[in-house]
């Protein structure tokens, strides 16, 4: 029996139209919140009250903007890893590599089910590893890059 996609394609479809909002309200409450002497009464606990939920709200949606891209965006390159010359670990002939603080999703076994896993790479001193899975050997290891934007 076929799988029924249309709940998942409507899901990232409406993703995908959400996004420009969030970025918007995120905007504009760090706006709001660079000259907040000029939009709350330091004095007044309503005031001081908004201005710090509104923060919150700006951390979480800033979380979820960041989550909905990676779930939105298009795959760029797909491969086994391997350690290059330079000793940073890259998908097999793409020409993409990892460093520091670079994102990664990865394909990881959990329970005998196989399923993408989104972290990032980072280094310990001696050597890469996926924050994700810091025991986990990067060589041979399935992993993809998305197409994501510049703000993100």
């Amino acid at each position: 029996m076929p799988l029924d996609t249309s709940a998942k394609n409507a899901i990232k479809k409406d993703l995908t139209q959400l996004l420009p909002l969030i970025k918007r309200v995120s905007q504009l409450i760090d706006e709001v919140e660079n000259e907040w002497t000029d939009h709350f009464n330091e004095n007044d606990p309503d005031d001081m009250y908004l201005r710090s939920m509104y923060y919150r709200i700006q951390e979480k949606l800033d979380d979820a903007r960041r989550i909905a891209q990676h779930v939105t965006a298009e795959e760029s390159a797909k491969g086994k890893l391997r350690k290059n010359s330079a000793g940073r670990y890259e998908i097999t002939g793409s020409g993409v590599y990892f460093t520091s603080g670079s994102s990664i999703e990865f394909l990881l076994e959990d329970d005998g089910r196989i399923r993408w896993v989104n972290s990032r790479v980072e280094h310990n001193g001696k050597d890469y590893y996926i924050v994700a899975a810091p025991d986990l050997r990067m060589a041979g290891v399935m992993a993809r890059t998305k197409d994501l934007p510049a703000w993100y």
